[in-house]
């Protein structure tokens, strides 16, 4: 009897941890887009694109944390790793970026941000335009999606160009830092890459 109500109470708290992981994962809004004439199975190394000088002091240095930044860095290539991409900083096939959409802020200073334009991390890192969108022209518009949104981009090394974008809409509590499972949200996010290419067209 004692074994059976031991194995009783495990089922019960697997099944109750199932439905609170599926029940935050069901409140996500994510989504990806991608150049649908890259080759992903031929990248196999990352690295993280090169910042220019961090930019912090333009978007208002006490809306960054260090601590967020380092969270999402470390879960984003916990997914890049099970996407069987490994770490090459001299000469990878792809370049990481990411982004976190801020609220406005009044305190930024006139002309520093282009009219229209919401910040947000990629300002510190100073990348947000500098990779390349030709050759992918529906790459969703980070001016348009709402703060607390987190962005994952991939650009191929080699042509600086941008070939995936993941997304998932407002899953930052900037008033909760506490209520946000950035392990979670990102591991959404990645969940969406290497992307599933339709080859009946």
């Amino acid at each position: 009897m004692t074994g059976n109500l031991k194995q009783f109470f495990r089922l019960f708290l697997l099944s109750s941890f199932i439905l609170t992981i599926t029940g935050c994962a069901a409140t996500l809004e994510v989504g990806n887009d991608f150049d649908e004439t890259t080759v992903f199975q031929s990248y196999n190394t990352y690295a993280w694109y090169i910042p220019d000088a961090p930019r912090g002091e333009i978007a208002g240095p006490d809306a960054f944390d260090t601590f967020l930044d380092l969270e999402i860095k470390k879960a984003v290539e916990s997914g890049l790793v099970k996407s069987s991409l490994r770490p090459y900083a001299d000469n990878p096939d792809i370049f990481v970026a990411y982004d976190v959409i801020l609220p406005e802020n009044d305190s930024i200073p006139a002309g520093a941000i282009p009219p229209g334009v919401r910040y947000g991390y990629s300002y510190w890192y100073g990348y947000r335009y500098n990779y390349e969108f030709a050759n992918f022209p529906t790459a969703r518009d980070p001016s348009k999606l709402p703060p607390g949104t987190v962005i994952v981009d991939i650009i191929d090394a080699t042509t600086n160009q941008l070939v995936w974008r993941g997304w998932a809409i407002s899953a930052i509590d900037f008033n909760d830092s506490e209520a946000n499972n950035i392990n979670l949200i990102v591991a959404s996010i990645m969940a969406q890459y290497p992307p599933v290419i339709d080859s009946s067209y």
